[in-house]
Parts: C-alpha cells; sequence; structure tokens
C-alpha cells in the first residue's frame, strides 16, 4: 500500500517542521510550502491525499487557497484541514473540512487525517 501523502503549508517555519517530522515518523510522506500560492502550484504539478494548511499566510491565504481548490473539478475532492490560532468565524462559510484551533493535539489530527482520507 502507498504512503498517504500530505501537503503542509504554513508560513511559520517551526510549524511546518514540526508537521513534516511528526507525520514522517508517523508514516506519511509530506511535502511543505510556506504560503497559498506555493501550495497551489504544488498541488497543480502533483497528487495529495490531503492538505493541511494554515489559514493566514502572505501572498494567498488558506481561505483564499481552499477557495481555489474546491472550485476546480480536479482538486474539489481534495480533503483540507485548516489551522488557525483563531476559531472559524460563524458568519464565515467553511472552507475546509476540518478546522483545529492552535495548539492543537497532533493525535487529534493524525484521527482527522485517516478519517478523511478513508472518505
Amino acid at each position: 500500500m502507498s504512503k498517504i501523502k500530505i501537503l503542509c503549508i504554513d508560513d511559520a517555519k517551526e510549524v511546518v517542521d514540526f508537521l513534516k517530522v511528526s507525520l514522517e515518523l508517523e508514516g506519511y510522506e509530506v511535502d511543505i510550502a510556506y504560503n497559498g500560492q506555493e501550495g497551489l502550484n504544488k498541488i497543480e504539478k502533483n497528487k495529495y491525499d490531503i492538505v493541511i494548511t494554515d489559514l493566514q499566510m502572505p501572498k494567498m491565504d488558506g481561505w483564499q487557497l481552499c477557495e481555489e481548490i474546491k472550485n476546480r473539478d480536479e482538486t474539489k475532492d481534495l480533503p483540507i484541514i485548516a489551522l488557525s490560532i483563531f476559531s472559524p468565524e460563524p458568519s464565515r462559510k467553511p472552507c475546509a473540512d476540518v478546522h483545529l484551533v492552535k495548539p492543537f493535539d497532533f493525535h487529534y489530527l493524525k484521527s482527522e487525517i485517516e478519517k478523511l482520507v478513508k472518505k
């Protein structure tokens, strides 16, 4: 069975480093990007099973990235986990399948990855 391929996008290097190392230790294949535009460029060139993205980033934020992913036929079913220091605004349409508030529980993140990839 092939490894689950995850794209982690966050402008904070320490968050990306933590996710990459932790998820690779769990057996996932992890690619990284530091803003939404870089992430979208990678999504256009590679196949991922799931995207984990911060919502507040330069160049293209996570909200815009989610919208781009969900509005494209080839990526509209790609699961997205959003990470943010803020709870989602009730008035704002959710852009991700799951929203986790930083700091998040890594074991919960892992269980959400497994649930979303199995769908």
